[in-house]
């Protein structure tokens, strides 16, 4: 019974993704001057090239085929306790959290994303994953996320709200306690001229679950392969807003609190 619920109630918050496709449209004046006919401006600033889709694909997907597409991702597999499994993401109902594998990918260096696919921004994100971005976020709409446009986020994360907060911590055993850090901690703030300046963590605090858009009738998240974003990004399923996020010069790994690179570790979505 709760198996047939929960599927009840990703097919109705399927129908509000198709609502999500018909308005990723851009508006009227988005594009304009420099960028005019060679991509688009989403609501938080981002600009995005045209995609070319690749070879054999065709065209691009209509509401229908992008409707298909998503009803096949939406396959729980249940693993009792109100536990269940999509692809390699596990939802835990009653703990309200979402359970994603991921990869140290960076130690040292420039980066913009937290959590990117293995064929996303792999050249600056701290993590990795293979795990499908349309699970974790339907995942995440099953315990009551949705949407926030661009014009509707706050102007920093001390301004998320509760429907809009989700909690991101990363953590793995060792021979002794296992380990858990927020994953503000996992990124440094600092100047990257100044080699002997270490840096500050990030603030702590919620994220923002932006939930990505539709673009052309492809999921943003899934198509970049952007999962958390440090400096802003509409694609991205989650976003940071700390103070000069926008500034994609400053923010570097904490590599003191990190594991190996390429050691495989959970990271976890709580949902208040």
């Amino acid at each position: 019974m709760k198996l047939l619920q929960s599927r009840l109630a990703a097919g109705a918050l399927l129908a509000c993704l198709m609502i999500g496709i018909s308005e990723a449209e851009p508006q009227p004046n988005q594009g304009e001057g420099l960028h005019k006919g060679k991509g688009e401006v989403d609501s938080s600033g981002k600009f995005t090239p045209h995609a070319s889709h690749p070879k054999g694909s065709g065209k691009k997907l209509s509401v229908e085929e992008s409707k298909a597409e998503l009803q096949k991702a939406l396959k729980l597999e249940p693993l009792g306790g109100d536990r269940y499994r999509l692809g390699k993401v596990l939802l835990d109902k009653k703990k309200r959290t979402v359970t994603i594998p991921v990869k140290v990918n960076m130690r040292k260096g420039v980066i913009e994303y937290a959590l990117v696919t293995e064929n996303g921004k792999v050249h600056e994100s701290v993590f990795t994953t293979s795990a499908s971005p349309s699970h974790v976020h339907l995942a995440c709409l099953l315990l009551g996320k949705a949407e926030v446009p661009g014009m509707d986020w706050p102007k920093s994360h001390r301004g998320i709200t509760k429907k809009q907060a989700v909690s991101v911590e990363v953590t793995w055993p060792t021979n002794g306690p296992v380990k858990r850090y927020p994953l503000a901690d996992c990124v440094l703030k600092k100047d990257m001229s100044n080699e002997a300046n270490k840096g500050n963590k990030l603030a702590t605090g919620h994220w923002l679950y932006s939930g990505s858009h539709f673009r052309g009738g492809v999921f943003a998240a899934q198509a970049e392969g952007s999962l958390i974003s440090i400096i802003g990004d509409g694609a991205a399923l989650i976003n940071g807003l700390r103070k000069d996020h926008t500034n994609d010069m400053i923010h570097s790994v904490n590599a003191d609190i990190l594991p190996a690179q390429g050691r495989t570790i959970k990271m976890v979505l709580t949902i208040p």
